[in-house]
């Protein structure tokens, strides 16, 4: 399916001259999200097997993944140094690189000898930015009110939600039928106050 593939550039009603496809998968290919899942679930497990990240009870949470966008969480800096380099020892043996500054890490830790602004973690030998906040998944991870910030969040991307569908009809005045406006809410705004799949935060 792979082999001698090409591609073009589409630019208004132009297309580039065609060129080889020698990594990665299909864009938009009805099967690239499962062999993408394929290639990256190795280095999920061999995380888990090396007993490296969080876990609740017996259950494994170290490493929240969704294609390429994953998370790693370890509640000590060694650990979460040596989740870094097996990610990265993964990544130069497969071929792919992860960018050190577009990666950010959210500090949590504090003990006797390090604060948490003197934490400093490396990917290829390159210093991660640090950041008091990130969004995974359209989850805010934060160092702080980390709940807080979500449920305001959550509660503003429903309202914004809600006011782009006024235009169509959705409200009490000489819209939509009731039973409709409340299908379209129901399918549509409810959706990013709850965090259910395929309602996002990062719109």
């Amino acid at each position: 399916m792979y082999n001698n593939l090409t591609s073009k550039v589409k630019w208004k009603n132009g297309f580039s001259n065609s060129f080889p496809v020698r990594q990665g998968v299909r864009q938009g290919g009805i099967l690239s999200t499962h062999l993408y899942k394929l290639y990256i679930n190795d280095l999920l497990t061999e995380l888990e097997e090396n007993g490296m990240g969080q876990y609740i009870g017996t259950n494994f949470t170290g490493c929240p993944t969704c294609a390429d966008d994953i998370i790693l969480l370890s509640s000590t800096e060694e650990e979460m140094q040596s989740m870094l380099d097996t990610s990265k020892r993964y990544s130069d043996k497969h071929r792919y690189k992860i960018h050190p500054t577009k990666s950010v890490t959210i500090n949590k830790y504090s003990n006797s000898k390090t604060t948490k602004s003197e934490v400093q973690f490396k990917l290829d030998d390159k210093n991660m930015p640090s950041a008091n906040q990130g969004t995974h998944l359209g989850i805010i991870r934060a160092i702080k009110d980390q709940n807080k910030t979500n449920i305001q969040d959550r509660i503003s991307l429903a309202r914004r939600t809600a006011y782009s569908l006024m235009n169509v009809g959705v409200h009490g005045t000489n819209g939509l039928n009731p039973k409709t406006s409340y299908m379209i809410y129901r399918v549509y705004v409810l959706p990013r106050t709850t965090l259910q799949p395929g309602s996002s935060a990062t719109q």
